[in-house]
């Protein structure tokens, strides 16, 4: 039997999220944009089963230690640079995602003017290649996106043009746009006021509306447009460079 093309074998994409909610709807983005993949949550290592953000806690803090911890792990494997740590871990690319409601902690401090959304969406990318990562450049294949002023714009933008629920519209700009989708009966309020995000509804509701209205998204949300041509670059050079594989020396 002949074997598989090697354009059809899912790439190995490893995700750095705020939450499993995040990862539901960019997994489904990033297949859209560079192909089938396999999905591996690396920070927070969540399973549907067990609600376990790990060593790191969930959350952007979460993001922040988690790459934080990559220089040490490049010196302690006595690794070249960031890519050998991807050919290290079996990866073909990494995604790593922050809101950029993030830019308003306490411990951050980098909130521009909105619009537009890019004056802060781009010193956070600086903040965590530079700060956290301390790379002074990046691989094609590890994309930062942060999406303004959540993932949830992107979710909310999407729903929309599909249901006949009411959304308000969104941009940007909007502060705390998963209260939008708590509006239009998508999601509910637990105590004190926070909204519940269930992992369940965005992988079984959410992320797909979200993928389904993808490229109206794109128009509406620039971070969102940003995010695709990031990938888009990805393809190519994944396409250019097949990932040798590993060996147990490496």
């Amino acid at each position: 039997m002949s074997s598989q093309p090697a354009a059809s074998v899912p790439k190995r994409v490893g995700f750095v999220t705020e939450g499993p909610t995040d990862l539901e709807v960019l997994q489904k983005l990033v297949a859209a944009e560079i192909g089938p993949i396999v999905a591996v949550s690396l920070q927070p290592p969540v399973s549907l089963s067990l609600q376990d953000s790990g060593k790191f806690g969930g959350g952007w803090k979460g993001v922040r230690q988690w790459c934080s911890s990559i220089p040490d792990q490049i010196k302690a494997l006595k690794l070249s640079g960031f890519n050998v740590w991807l050919k290290n871990y079996k990866l073909d690319a990494l995604i790593i995602h922050v809101d950029a409601d993030v830019a308003g902690d306490k411990d951050v401090r980098l909130t521009r003017p909105c619009p537009p959304a890019s004056a802060t969406t781009t010193l956070l990318k600086a903040l965590i290649q530079k700060t956290w990562l301390k790379q002074k450049a990046l691989p094609v294949n590890v994309v930062l996106t942060v999406p303004a002023q959540s993932t949830d714009c992107w979710v909310a933008v999407a729903c929309q043009l599909d249901s006949p629920l009411t959304v308000s519209p969104c941009n940007e700009c909007q502060e705390e746009p998963a209260r939008l989708l708590v509006d239009a009966g998508y999601l509910e309020k637990k105590g004190g006021g926070k909204v519940r995000k269930q992992r369940t509804t965005y992988q079984s509701t959410l992320a797909p509306i979200t993928l389904r209205h993808w490229p109206r998204v794109k128009q509406e949300c620039a971070e969102a447009a940003l995010f695709a041509s990031s990938l888009q670059l990805l393809r190519v050079g994944l396409k250019a460079k097949p990932p040798k594989p590993v060996s147990k020396r490496e």
